[in-house]
């Protein structure tokens, strides 16, 4: 990996974002990722107001709300059965929707994530 500044592990949301952020300053980034992209994650589909903020920030905002689902209200529900409705604006997008706008942002920002295990690269 010459010529690189900075090796990012994991190339789901937060390690797409560090990735975007760091060749945006300029920076020679590698992305890695052990696993296929993109990734199913069953809790990860709700973006709250501060997730959108960040979205926006990355580039990626304008495409997650005009491809997810607007929501105006979410209810919670404990273990024990009781639910409280919250007024919060959200945004719901499946978590691989999602990681395929970072990543595409990713590439636009440097190079495209590779595949390949952490441990692996670290010691090469």
């Amino acid at each position: 990996m010459k010529n690189t500044d900075v090796i990012v592990v994991g190339a789901g949301p937060a390690g797409c974002a560090a990735a975007i952020v760091l060749a945006r300053q300029g920076c020679r980034v590698v992305l890695l990722e052990r696993a296929p992209l993109p990734q199913h994650k069953t809790c990860g589909d709700c973006l709250l107001p501060d997730a959108l903020r960040h979205l926006d920030a990355l580039g990626v905002g304008a495409d997650v709300r005009g491809e997810g689902l607007a929501l105006s209200r979410l209810e919670v529900t404990a273990p024990g059965g009781r639910a409280v409705s919250l007024a919060v604006p959200a945004i719901t997008l499946p978590r691989p929707r999602l990681h395929a706008l970072l990543q595409a942002e990713a590439r636009r920002a440097g190079p495209p994530p590779a595949a390949g295990h952490a441990d692996a690269a670290a010691a090469g």
